[in-house]
């Protein structure tokens, strides 16, 4: 009987001269990318880090994107390679799992847009009268306010 691969927890960051999923090896024409095993999004900003190639990156979070809407369906067909990349996609997964559990996902999105001068002008006046550090600052209370007016 053939034993199943086994991974490893990861624990400590791992920087690696190769891709920790594949093992491509490191040279002036391959991409790498340092990995949050729990991704910033989720928590992971001070967890340990593992060094992966761009397309394995991909592939985990992809993965872990399927895995999470329940569709298994791994990229690799070499037994140590899924094993891996089944173990990243899993703990992106439990991390996702236990904030929605909480309610407190903490992604941040960023949004960006154009002004006009008396747009900006305008946005500067209500940073000032309201006492807004930012102007990101003034646009999070508007949402709160027109958010409190509206439901």
């Amino acid at each position: 009987m053939v034993k199943p691969y086994v991974v490893s927890p990861i624990t400590s960051t791992l920087y690696l001269d190769h891709c920790w999923v594949c093992h491509v090896q490191r040279d002036g024409f391959t991409t790498f990318e340092e990995h949050h095993v729990v991704p910033c999004h989720l928590g992971g900003t001070n967890g340990p880090v593992v060094s992966l190639w761009d397309g394995c990156h991909t592939k985990v979070h992809d993965s872990a994107t399927k895995l999470y809407r329940g569709v298994v369906n791994l990229p690799y067909r070499e037994e140590d390679r899924r094993a891996r990349c089944l173990y990243l996609a899993q703990v992106i997964c439990r991390a996702q799992s236990a904030l929605e559990s909480q309610g407190n996902l903490n992604k941040k999105f960023k949004y960006s847009d154009t002004f006009s001068y008396e747009e900006h002008e305008l946005l500067v006046s209500l940073q000032r009268y309201y006492g807004k550090k930012s102007q990101g600052e003034l646009v999070r209370y508007a949402l709160q306010m027109l958010a409190k007016q509206t439901f």
